[in-house]
């Protein structure tokens, strides 16, 4: 919304929110109706405590070589998932490529292994248009003939990622 006071204007940030209804058949989301909006105090949703807050800032127990192959990978698949499906369906299982998207870096990794697989906690920068932005993953991968291929691709980081097993 734009003010104009004594011939000078004036930039007034309005926070609205955008609703869409929706509504779940047979495990599948649709949309069920027209969007609307509507007013907003704040867009900001408040944690009530430090537990609820994701930090990217755990160490792992995985060695640097080990480290070194999974980002290795990492790149090259983020870089399919961004570019080529044919590669992509070589390295990874039901993940389709982001079209009109860039990638542009790992930003961190968390590595734990579960088992036979290895659970890869993500954090990547993506370009689109002349913007960036980050996204969370965790990948499942299970290796085989000397490297990895993704089993499981979640758009999440849980809080607590980083606990470990008993």
């Amino acid at each position: 919304e734009w003010i104009k006071k004594d011939n000078n204007t004036e930039k007034k940030e309005i926070t609205t929110g955008f609703n869409i209804p929706f509504e779940e058949v047979n495990g599948k989301y649709r949309i069920a109706g027209l969007p609307w909006f509507s007013s907003l105090d704040s867009s900001q949703a408040i944690p009530s405590s430090k537990n609820e807050q994701l930090t990217l800032s755990a160490t792992d127990r995985l060695s640097e070589d080990e480290h070194k192959k999974v980002d290795k990978f990492l790149t090259v698949f983020f870089t399919n998932y961004t570019t080529n499906q044919d590669n992509l369906n070589l390295i990874a299982k039901d993940i389709s490529v982001v079209a009109n998207t860039t990638f542009k870096s790992i930003d961190y990794t968390y590595l734990k292994e579960d088992g036979e697989k290895l659970i890869a906690t993500v954090q990547v920068t993506f370009e689109v248009g002349a913007s960036t932005h980050s996204e969370n993953f965790t990948l499942t991968l299970t290796q085989n003939n000397g490297t990895y291929f993704v089993d499981e691709l979640a758009h999440t980081i849980p809080i607590n990622y980083a606990k470990q097993e008993k």
